[in-house]
């Protein structure tokens, strides 16, 4: 009898440690799918930023988000992590630098992670679109990635973190044309769902089906009501431009979905719909300030990160269905809101300040701001960075590359110009008024763009050389003569 009773014990041990490890291996591989998806992010930002700014410099956009992902694996393996979720204080962790004796069971856990900080340190490079030298975002990329955004997750989500009693369960606070901005849109929709279902990092647990099923439904509804406000109050002559915008439709969605991040597993699906529509609202608010401060952001990062992400985190306070002042008007919901302005004002502080610090450097340095003459040509248009787009390959043979031209020149004399004005009908203005919110004085004067409207065409000119054929064109009441180079038809001269 004593041997049955001990045979059955030693099963429900090993039963018991059985569903142990099916537990953390569950939670492994949700962390591990749910970072693949959220590493798939990069592409929606790549794409979105590629078609809010102007066509030279599409291929600077592009490379930066790619090289975004390489740059934040270096510095969140070495350091980033350490600082994060590192064993330290109140403050700053200093463990598993390089992740150095890390448990095994929780690389799943430093890879979900790494996707997180990805996605914060892309949103830069939106905001930085067209303006900022390569090395200078590289180097502020590094330190973002290792040091500035690590300390903040370390402060909020870390168990002995100083701001760890306030709510910011997605991580709100820290982080070609308009075909390719709604691509990119639609990844971002499926990222943040993505995003903050996985926020809750484990599915074994009771309870946390319901959580993450909540926190998408939330998401959701946050989403598309934030989309639907933003597209029809800019569809109102007095707020906007009374046409249909699709870049509004989408970054209006992205507002949304950022400022449900904070508390997208605690608010009811009413408070969601409320937070879509301040957000919706907010993103125009946003917008106007830009405008009106005459900062150049052609990515609008500021008004859909910087402004969502701090109404996300205002209306947890808010709208928390267990501790929300509007909901539980007692001290506990006080107390639950200040802690969360003061999280919200020390992390905005800190990343202010680091910021400061390192662009100021860089400025001093003479490193920062991409040189006048690259800016107006656009990096796309520069054969010594991109040897792409002048050859098929870096090691393609000087004699193919020699004959290529020469067929394209030879086809280039028999376009009619009527052919080449179509083609170069798409002008900066539409990306501009409707897509981003480059102050308007900001602009190039048409004699610097390669990007021009073509609204007149003198059909009867002739080639005035075996090099060029000459066009005109007009902006407003300025007329111009241009010259097409037939060996380069993107080189124009006045």
């Amino acid at each position: 009898m004593a041997d049955e009773v001990n045979a059955s014990i030693d099963n429900i041990v090993d039963l018991g440690i059985s569903v142990g490890i099916l537990e953390s291996n569950l939670d492994q591989f949700l962390l591990i799918i749910m970072g693949l998806c959220l590493l798939f992010m990069q592409s929606g930002f790549a794409l979105l930023e590629a078609g809010s700014v102007r066509s030279k410099n599409v291929t600077n956009i592009l490379i930066k988000n790619v090289c975004d992902s390489f740059i934040c694996g270096v510095s969140y393996w070495l350091f980033g992590f350490a600082f994060a979720y590192g064993e330290g204080n109140q403050f700053i962790g200093y463990t598993h630098f390089a992740i150095t004796d890390l448990p095994a069971n929780r690389y799943g856990y430093f890879f979900f992670q790494f996707t997180f900080t990805a996605t914060a340190a892309t949103i830069v490079s939106g905001a930085m679109a067209e303006r900022c030298e390569f090395m200078a975002y590289f180097i502020f990329s590094f330190i973002m990635t290792s040091f500035i955004y690590p300390l903040v997750t370390h402060w909020t989500w870390w168990h002995d973190g100083f701001l760890f009693q306030g709510k910011d369960y997605g991580g709100d606070i820290g982080w070609i044309g308009y075909r390719l901005s709604t691509l990119g849109g639609f990844i971002l929709f499926f990222g943040f769902l993505t995003f903050n279902g996985a926020s809750q990092l484990s599915l074994s647990k009771a309870g946390d089906g319901e959580a993450i099923s909540l926190a998408i439904v939330n998401t959701m509804i946050t989403a598309t009501f934030a989309s639907f406000t933003a597209t029809f109050v800019y569809r109102i002559p007095r707020f906007g431009s009374g046409a249909w915008c699709i870049t509004v439709a989408s970054n209006g969605a992205i507002t949304g979905m950022v400022a449900s991040c904070a508390g997208c597993n605690v608010f009811y699906p009413w408070g969601s719909c409320i937070l879509g529509i301040v957000a919706g609202l907010t993103y125009h608010v946003w917008c106007w300030i830009v405008r009106t401060v005459r900062v150049d952001d052609p990515t609008d990062a500021v008004a859909m990160n910087l402004g969502g992400g701090t109404l996300g985190v205002i209306t947890v306070g808010l709208l928390d269905r267990n501790k929300g002042i509007l909901l539980k008007w007692n001290l506990q919901s006080g107390l639950f809101l200040g802690w969360q302005l003061a999280g919200l004002v020390v992390i905005m502080c800190w990343t202010a300040f680091w910021s400061a610090i390192s662009f100021g450097i860089m400025r001093w340095m003479k490193i920062l701001r991409v040189p006048e003459d690259i800016e107006l040509k656009g990096y796309s248009n520069m054969a010594m960075t991109f040897q792409e787009l002048n050859d098929k390959g870096p090691y393609e043979h000087p004699e193919v590359v020699a004959e290529r031209r020469r067929k394209s020149s030879v086809a280039m004399r028999d376009v009619h110009v009527d052919s080449l004005s179509r083609k170069s009908s798409r002008s900066i203005h539409q990306l501009h008024e409707m897509g981003s919110h480059e102050h308007p004085e900001w602009r190039p004067p048409l004699s610097h763009q390669l990007n021009h409207t073509i609204t007149e065409v003198n059909e009867e000119s002739s080639i005035d050389s075996s090099d060029f054929k000459k066009i005109h064109t007009k902006e407003g009441s300025i007329s111009y003569e241009l010259d097409v180079s037939l060996d380069n038809p993107a080189f124009m001269r006045i």
